[in-house]
């Protein structure tokens, strides 16, 4: 609204006359002391280490009507401020004088906290320590804490001459090198191929990623162990020593090894010779040994067991052929 006018007269009198004085006065409904925090493109987060120095552009207009000074004590004086940052211990006196009307500009430096995550500080004008107008927007400082790493070997285990592929990525990190007789680029995320020792030895290949929370390494083995073998042999129990021939319907006894470690859906199943089509089927259950007692189809031919790896349909091994005559 606009400022009111009051005129208030004052009268002087004797014996002989009367004088009067009038004196206006213009009476505003607004505080004296008025401000706006500025739109501006300053920036108003930034991402920090752990104990970093930052500050921030808080852009200021003086909307009253007075002319703020240091001398009359105008400053920007902190408002809100998380746990853990550090802000200056006394209000920024104003640099020069700013008009009714004028901006101005306060850099603000604060100190980011040594834990990971997010905080924030928010400022207001004051006068003499007393504080006015609205608050600042909300500044915010994001500590990130150090990288954190997913790095894998596929497979782990592998037999003397074969490779392995390392695939790894990460967050929090800018870089990454690597130890342990592999190179890479310094991509934070990736794969390669490694090859290990032909020794029997466990081989540990390590990743270290930095960031502005510092660096992070993981580790992960690849072992060259023994070739793995897979074996069947059959036999008609019937017959002493064991042959490899069966009447339609006889029994037949099948055995198996398999290394240790091996899938609960690993199986065993006979197939005509030559044909896709399995005649009888069973799990191992992850045994490393054992056999099964199978009646021979009713068909004569020839046959043989077969040994599939995890449920699929991957031969490891094949006895020898079972005639049934």
């Amino acid at each position: 609204e606009a400022p009111a006018t009051v005129v208030v007269r004052f009268l002087v009198s004797d014996d002989m006359a009367t004088v009067g004085k009038d004196i206006t006065f213009t009476v505003r409904d607004t505080p004296l002391d008025q401000v706006v925090f500025a739109s501006t493109s300053s920036q108003t987060s930034v991402t920090a280490a752990p104990g970093a120095s930052v500050s921030f552009a808080v852009t200021v207009q003086n909307t009253g009507f007075s002319t703020w000074t240091a001398a009359d004590g105008y400053a920007l004086a902190s408002d809100y401020v998380s746990t853990g940052v550090t802000a200056p211990p006394e209000p920024i006196p104003v640099a020069a004088a700013i008009g009714p009307g004028a901006f101005t500009t306060f850099t603000v430096p604060l100190q980011a906290p040594t834990a990971a995550g997010t905080y924030s500080y928010s400022a207001r004008m004051a006068r003499n320590g007393v504080k006015f107008g609205p608050a600042s927007i909300y500044y915010t400082i994001k500590v990130l804490g150090p990288p954190t790493i997913s790095l894998s070997a596929m497979p782990m285990t592998i037999t003397s001459g074969q490779s392995s592929t390392l695939t790894w990525s990460s967050s929090n990190a800018t870089s990454c090198s690597t130890s342990g007789g592999w190179t890479s680029s310094t991509a934070t995320s990736g794969s390669a191929v490694v090859s290990p020792p032909t020794t029997p030895t466990p081989t540990t290949y390590s990743l270290t990623c930095t960031g502005l929370g510092g660096p992070t390494t993981k580790s992960v083995t690849v072992t060259v162990g023994t070739v793995q073998t897979y074996t069947l042999t059959v036999c008609v129990p019937s017959v002493s020593p064991c042959v490899t021939s069966v009447s339609p319907g006889g029994t037949i006894t099948v055995s198996w090894t398999a290394p240790s470690g091996s899938s609960f859906y690993d199986w065993v199943a006979l197939y005509r010779v030559g044909d896709p089509n399995t005649k009888w089927w069973r799990y191992t259950g992850g045994a490393t040994s054992g056999s099964f007692f199978v009646t021979a189809p009713t068909a004569t031919g020839q046959y043989q067991f077969r040994y599939l790896l995890r449920n699929g349909s991957t031969a490891a091994a094949q006895s020898q052929t079972v005639t049934v005559q």
